[in-house]
C-alpha cells in the first residue's frame, strides 16, 4: 500500500514522459468556453498539477486546488515555485472559498464520493462557486449505461442518475460525450454543466456564422462514401450514449435520418444548401465525439441547440416534407 508522499511520486513517475497526456483533452474545452485568457478557472482536485500547469504555461488564469498538502507540494517543486500562489489545499466537503469562478473544471474528482450526501457537496460547492453564466466540466468513470458501487472503482452512475443528480442540485448538462483518452479509465463520461437556468452566451448571428464554417466539410463528407458511413456511425453512436433533450435537440433523430435517406439516394427532394446545413449543425452536435476537435475552426463557446435552431430556421419546411414522406413510407410497409 502506498502512503500519500509515495503514491505522488509513483503517479509523478508515470506521467513524467508525457506530461500533456489528458491536458490534450482539457485544453481544447477550455477554449472552447472560455472568453478571454483573462476568464479566471479552477482546477478542482489537481493533483500533481499536470492539467492546471499545462494551462498556466499558455497563459490562461488558472487557480488550483487539492485536498493533499503532498500534491500541492509537488505542484510547485515541478515549477520551481514559479504558480506558488495559483496552488492551494482545499477540502471541498468542508472548505469554501471567498471567490466565484468563470470555469471550473473537475477530472475524476466526483468518482470517489460514494455517498448521496458527499456527492450534493461535490456538485453544491460547484454551484456556489461558478459564476453566473459560467460553466463547468467534469469527468467521470463510466460508460453512460452502468450504476455501480466500492471503494475499489468509486461510484459509477449512468447518463440518467448524473442527470437527477445535476437537476437535484441546481445544476443542468448542456454537452456530454464518452472520452477514451483518460489515462488508466476504458470510459470516461465527459459533462459541461452550468447552473440551471443560465442563458447560454449565444447570439443568432453568431448561430449562423458557425453553421457557415461546417458547410466545407460538410461537402467532403456528402461527397465521400467512406467519410458519409463514418459520419453516420459516428451520429449513430451517440445517440446511443447521450440522449437528446429539449424541443431543439429532439430534432436530431429526424436530421440524421434524413442525412441517411439522402445517402442512400432514397430521398432526395431537397436543395443541395439545405442537405449541407443539416450536416453541418450534426457536425457541431457530434463534436467532441469526433476525433478531430478543431473540425470546425474557431467554435468558440456556441452550444449544441443555438446551432442546430439555426439550421431548423433555414431548414424547417425541408424537415417537415421528409417526415411526412417517411411517414407514409413507414406506413406502406406496414401494410
Amino acid at each position: 500500500m502506498f502512503g500519500k508522499n509515495e503514491y505522488y511520486k509513483s503517479y509523478d513517475l508515470k506521467y513524467k514522459n508525457n506530461p500533456e497526456l489528458f491536458s490534450n483533452e482539457i485544453t481544447p474545452f477550455i477554449e472552447k468556453y472560455i472568453r478571454n485568457k483573462d476568464d479566471v478557472i479552477l482546477d478542482l482536485g489537481c493533483g500533481e498539477g499536470r492539467d492546471a500547469i499545462n494551462l498556466l504555461n499558455k497563459g490562461y488564469n488558472v487557480y488550483a486546488c487539492d485536498v493533499s498538502k503532498e500534491a500541492i507540494k509537488i505542484c510547485n517543486d515541478k515549477t520551481d515555485n514559479k504558480y506558488k500562489n495559483r496552488f492551494f489545499k482545499l477540502d471541498l466537503i468542508k472548505d469554501k472559498l471567498k471567490y466565484k469562478y468563470d470555469f471550473i473544471y473537475s477530472v475524476s474528482v466526483l468518482d470517489i464520493f460514494l455517498t448521496n450526501k458527499h456527492r450534493d457537496r461535490f456538485y453544491n460547492f460547484i454551484y456556489n462557486h461558478l459564476k453566473d453564466n459560467g460553466y463547468a466540466l467534469i469527468t467521470v468513470s463510466g460508460d453512460g449505461k452502468s450504476n455501480e458501487s466500492n471503494e475499489s472503482t468509486g461510484k459509477i452512475v449512468n447518463w440518467k442518475e448524473i442527470r437527477k443528480e445535476l437537476k437535484k442540485n441546481n445544476l443542468e448538462m448542456i454537452k456530454g460525450y464518452i472520452s477514451h483518452k483518460v489515462p488508466g479509465i476504458d470510459n470516461s463520461m465527459c459533462l459541461i454543466i452550468k447552473k440551471t437556468g443560465d442563458e447560454v452566451f449565444i447570439s443568432e448571428k453568431e448561430a449562423y456564422k458557425e453553421l457557415n464554417k461546417g458547410i466545407n466539410k460538410a461537402e467532403k463528407i456528402l461527397n465521400d462514401e467512406d467519410k458519409m458511413e463514418d459520419f453516420l456511425q459516428r451520429l449513430e453512436h451517440k445517440l446511443q450514449v447521450v440522449p437528446v433533450v429539449g424541443d431543439i435537440l429532439s430534432y436530431i433523430p429526424v436530421l440524421i435520418s434524413l442525412v441517411k435517406s439522402y445517402a442512400k439516394k432514397e430521398y432526395r427532394k431537397i436543395p443541395l444548401g439545405s442537405i449541407l446545413a443539416i450536416i453541418s449543425a450534426l457536425l457541431y452536435w457530434l463534436l467532441p465525439v469526433d476525433v478531430i476537435l478543431d473540425a470546425i475552426p474557431g467554435i468558440g463557446y456556441i452550444d449544441d441547440a443555438a446551432v442546430v435552431a439555426a439550421c431548423i430556421n433555414l431548414v424547417e419546411n425541408d424537415v417537415e416534407e421528409y417526415d411526412k414522406w417517411r411517414k407514409e413510407n413507414n406506413k406502406k410497409r406496414e401494410e
